[in-house]
């Protein structure tokens, strides 16, 4: 699923040409075709949406598992900074479920961070509407351990990409430099919210380049992560094999 992994496989392995790397992949169909859903998206995004009567110039999202390997905290850190900032335009929602979700909840509140907002899980049309129609920008958030930085291969980067979202990446490793090199987003430094909270900012403020990374993304989705072409790719590599297999085992009995 990720360059890491074939790492370290290649590391104990004879044979390197045989180990092969596809990765998630993104699922275009879905959330391209967002009119055909007739899901409701959650009545609490458009509350989100307004702040004291005014709408709000960027919500960044992120989606998915709130376990130990996130380090989610720095989320919240981060738009503690915003408001110490004065930027009450800035809000962040995290989707999903996991073992610290009520800890991080307990935080908000304990903490007073009126800018950070939890949603449950949603099924995947639902969370394409959601994205689609209500976020500006996807974080990539891990834990600082450098195991994380080539071997993961997380679904919310491959549905930011789908949805043509730009994304702000908190760590170093193979999906940072997909984001730079394809100008998809920004990356910021880890354990530090003022840079997490300038990034989120920079951002905001800049929606020109915030719709030239919308587009980028979109565009990578299509050409380097569509399911439909790397499922093909596995299925040639399966067929490749089960026959260079069969034509060997027919050779042996031959003998």
């Amino acid at each position: 699923l990720a360059p890491g992994i074939c790492e370290e496989i290649i590391l104990k392995n004879k044979y390197p040409e045989k180990v092969i790397e596809i990765p998630n992949a993104c699922d275009l169909e879905i959330f391209k075709n967002l009119e055909m859903s007739k899901k409701i998206v959650p009545k609490s995004i458009n509350k989100i949406k307004i702040h004291n009567g005014k709408k709000i110039k960027l919500l960044a999202a992120f989606t998915g598992a709130h376990g130990l390997a996130n380090g989610l905290d720095s989320v919240l850190d981060a738009a503690k900074k915003l408001i110490e900032m004065g930027r009450d335009d800035i809000h962040i929602v995290l989707i999903g479920d996991g073992l610290l979700k009520s800890k991080l909840k307990k935080k908000k509140f304990d903490e007073k961070i009126y800018n950070c907002h939890f949603i449950d899980p949603v099924p995947k049309l639902e969370l394409a509407e959601i994205l689609k129609q209500n976020v500006h920008l996807g974080l990539m958030i891990l834990k600082d351990v450098p195991a994380f930085y080539r071997g993961t291969s997380p679904n919310k980067f491959f549905d930011y990409l789908s949805t043509g979202l730009p994304i702000l990446i908190n760590y170093p490793g193979w999906m940072s430099e997909i984001v730079l090199n394809n100008n998809l987003g920004i990356k910021v430094k880890q354990n530090d919210p003022e840079d997490f909270a300038k990034g989120l900012i920079y951002l905001s403020d800049n929606k020109k380049l915030l719709q030239e990374m919308s587009d980028n993304s979109r565009k990578i989705a299509e050409q380097k992560f569509s399911r439909n072409d790397l499922s093909q790719k596995f299925v040639r590599i399966i067929n490749k094999t089960f026959s260079e297999n069969h034509s060997r085992v027919k050779n042996f009995h031959k003998r």
